[in-house]
């Protein structure tokens, strides 16, 4: 049997806070505090407090002295993120097909991502999305490249699966193609499925994004 893995309540106090940013309920220049919070999510100021720093580090929110400030979302900068981790990420995979030959292991994730969309186990289906793209960037065999995807593959990024619908059933399609092409031994082949499935991911979640009202640059 495998281990049950359960989420920090700290990671799900971020990706509430995420989600009320990504869908406007928390404003840009919108004062919040950790017992605010904490009371409104039925918890304790501790995992709020810890929340508030990750979210600093992604850049939604400004800590100051007994409150914190949320900061503007912008199109733009998510676009950029987006486009910067498709350029490394390709390559990354390209690399991966050059000096792995055994996917063995992704098929195994794939699965486990199915199973967990079969059950609607979104937490399941997160951490095994991340653990898909962290073995390519394993198998890419360069530090440098795992350094920079994990600078931009952060914030609302892990959240678009709980964010955005349909997005799920779509990535799962896509990966299934990330592994055909590394399997094939084509290097090109491995890049080009890897940044069609990160654009594409990007394009729907601006799509919906739209439905909302946020500030833009």
């Amino acid at each position: 049997m495998e281990k049950i893995e359960m989420q920090p309540v700290r990671e799900k106090v971020v990706t509430a806070l995420r989600k009320a940013i990504f869908e406007g309920e928390l404003v840009d220049g919108q004062e919040i505090t950790q017992e605010e919070i904490a009371n409104k999510l039925g918890i304790s100021r501790m995992p709020v407090r810890e929340a508030f720093r990750i979210l600093e580090t992604d850049g939604l929110l400004k800590i100051m002295t007994r409150k914190a400030v949320v900061l503007a979302f912008t199109e733009d900068d998510f676009k950029d993120n987006m486009f910067i981790r498709s350029v490394i990420e390709g390559e990354a995979a390209a690399r991966a097909c050059i000096h792995h030959r055994d996917f063995s292991r992704l098929e195994e994730i794939q699965e486990k991502m199915k199973e967990a969309i079969k059950k609607q186990d979104l937490e399941t289906y997160v951490q095994a999305n991340i653990d898909f793209h962290g073995t390519i960037w394993d198998y890419s065999q360069s530090n440098r490249f795992k350094v920079l995807l994990n600078q931009t593959f952060n914030g609302i990024m892990f959240d678009i699966p709980l964010l955005v619908p349909g997005h799920m059933e779509k990535s799962i399609q896509e990966h299934e193609k990330i592994i055909e092409a590394l399997k094939s031994g084509s290097p090109e082949r491995a890049a080009e499925a890897m940044r069609y499935h990160i654009s594409r991911g990007a394009g729907n979640f601006v799509d919906y994004r739209s439905q909302f009202n946020f500030k833009d640059e």
